[in-house]
């Protein structure tokens, strides 16, 4: 097994073994994805992560995420999702979403899972892309952040986004990130992994991160 594919198991494997905690642990707690900007810097580029989310009645709400990648030949990458959601349940939501990413602006549908389980926060989504060639997107995110002492916390999030079409497994990315939290500001190592086919590449750094 290749270098890419024993990394790639292992960010879903852990991705898996969360899941299967977070179902454990009990009766969790109502949440909603958090609004949050991010700066990750590493040694091939600098991105920004900007999510919003927020209500426009009961059970509409709203939910957006721009991230913008600067690698330094100054390649500039602008991907983009918005969506109106529709809450069905505790942490659970319909999705309606337009995609707007460097092969064009792609219109979407799926549900969206939230929930917090004691320090451990779960994230997932699942949408469908409506295009000549219709994909799948699954998207998970679990977030562990233990407090240590008032004002100080610890700070560990590992997230998959797999994209899927009727040939297969087209790309994957994955961000891991390690710090503390000190009085709401997040820092800490960073690490993003990336495959397409049978690419692979990687972008190692610091970032900081505030939620919103």
């Amino acid at each position: 097994m290749s270098t890419t594919s024993r990394m790639k198991n292992i960010c879903k494997k852990v991705l898996m073994s969360t899941a299967i905690m977070a179902a454990s642990i009990g009766t969790p707690k109502p949440a909603e994805a958090q609004s949050s900007v991010e700066l990750m810097t590493g040694h091939k580029a600098t991105t920004i992560d900007v999510v919003l989310n927020g209500q426009i009645g009961d059970k509409l709400g709203w939910y957006s995420e721009n991230v913008l990648n600067v690698d330094y030949k100054r390649i500039t990458n602008l991907n983009s999702v918005n969506a109106l959601t529709y809450r069905l349940g505790k942490g659970v939501n319909l999705l309606g979403v337009m995609q707007a990413s460097p092969d064009g602006i792609t219109p979407r549908s799926g549900f969206m899972y939230a929930d917090q389980f004691g320090d451990l926060g779960v994230l997932c989504m699942a949408t469908a892309g409506y295009r000549s060639e219709p994909d799948l997107i699954l998207y998970a995110r679990a977030t562990y952040q233990p407090e240590l002492r008032k004002g100080l916390s610890l700070y560990a999030m590992l997230q998959d986004i797999s994209v899927l079409s009727n040939a297969g497994h087209v790309a994957s990315t994955q961000k891991v990130r390690l710090g503390l939290d000190i009085d709401g500001f997040k820092v800490g190592v960073a690490a993003d992994l990336f495959e397409r086919g049978e690419k692979f590449n990687y972008n190692i750094g610091v970032f900081v991160k505030r939620n919103l």
